[in-house]
This record gives C-alpha cells, structure tokens and sequence, in this order.
C-alpha cells in the first residue's frame, strides 16, 4: 500500500514541476517582444547593409555549415542556397529553396547535376563498425584472436607430446 502512495506522490511532483516549467515558459514567450528574436535582428541588419549573410560567433567569419556535395542535384543547389544566405533558419532556407528551385528551368539546374554526376559513391559502412573508428575494425580483431586460439592449440599439443 505504501508503494503505490510513494509512486503517486513521485507522479504528482513530477507533474506539479511540469506544469511549473510550462507556465513559465509560456509567460517568458508571450512576454517577450517579437523584435528582440536574435535571428531576426541579424536578418535586419543583413538587410540594411546589403549583404547576403551575416557573421557569426563574433570572430567575423562565416559560420554557415553547407554540408558536403551529394549525389542529389537539389540538394547540392540547397548547399550554394545555404552560403549565400546564411543570416536565414534552417526551415526558411529549405522553403525559400525549394521554391526557387521549383521556378528553374534545365539549363540552370544543369551545373548542380553535373556536380551530381561526377561525385563519387560514397561506400556505407556496416552499423556495427561505425563506431569503431579509433579502434581496430573487426576483421583484424578476429584474425588476433584465431591466432592466439592457434597458438593456444600448439602450446596444449606440444605440451602433451613432453609427457
């Protein structure tokens, strides 16, 4: 009996610093106004002096991370689309992305997909081995361990021939 008051005091308080948490967040959010969005005042800023991106982390250099070239024309557009406007979010690159890469036509597509076709496959690693790669890879591990259980079975036979 004393374990399921101790379990529905434990959901309460759980419950009750949820709640707490919510409210506060709601009252933080509404609270705040829209102009003081840290991205949209590096949008301003961008706006007004006429560049394409903004600086980030206070050192003056680019910060955007493109990623790197794919076997996907769009996605490779995407990447060219991120650089040159890195002051936008994620969602608003991909939107504004998207639809200029809807309006183009063959021919301005045409270099993303040559970028396309001449990058090399990239060859997948099993999940397992993923993670092993500051250590050994497997296959070497097991040749390791067959010949120390070869050389166990030597050792055992030579012993049994001293006898």
């Amino acid at each position: 009996m004393s374990c399921i008051f101790s379990c529905y005091y434990q959901f309460l308080k759980g419950f009750v610093l949820l709640s707490a948490r919510v409210q506060n967040f709601v009252h933080t959010d509404l609270n705040r106004p829209a102009a003081s969005n840290k991205r949209l005042k590096q949008a301003a800023m961008a706006q007004q002096s006429g560049e394409t991106s903004t600086a980030r982390g206070g050192t003056g250099s680019m910060m955007c991370r493109p990623g790197k070239t794919t076997r996907n024309p769009y996605l490779n557009f995407l990447r060219d689309y991120r650089r040159k406007n890195c002051h936008l979010s994620a969602v608003d690159i991909v939107r504004q992305g998207a639809e200029q890469w809807r309006r183009m036509s063959d021919e301005q597509k045409l270099p993303y997909v040559k970028i396309a076709f001449y990058t090399p496959l990239r060859r997948r690693r099993c999940p397992t081995c993923t993670g092993m790669s500051g250590r050994m890879k497997r296959s070497t591990m097991r040749a390791i361990a067959r010949s120390k259980a070869m050389n166990r079975v030597r050792v055992k036979r030579e012993k049994q021939r001293e006898r």
